[in-house]
């Protein structure tokens, strides 16, 4: 699987995207971005068949918004 960080400026809605990280890394990154309250920060990720999702605090969930960390 692949995972993407997305990490939205609240203000603004400027996106940036750190991507090539692991489950793992994802969310540590997620969690760190999520420290500073005028970001709004997602985990998408996406399977080998191409389905995608985005991945939740309880785990992934696909055809349905992330929320944000």
């Amino acid at each position: 699987m692949d995972y993407k960080v997305i990490v939205r400026d609240r203000e603004t809605g400027e996106e940036k995207y750190i991507e090539g990280l692991s489950k793992a890394a994802s969310e540590k990154e997620a969690l760190t971005q999520a420290r500073d309250g005028g970001k709004q920060v997602y985990i998408s990720w996406t399977d080998a068949k191409g389905r995608s999702g985005y991945l939740n605090r309880d785990g992934a969930t696909e055809n349905c918004p992330g929320e944000p960390w």
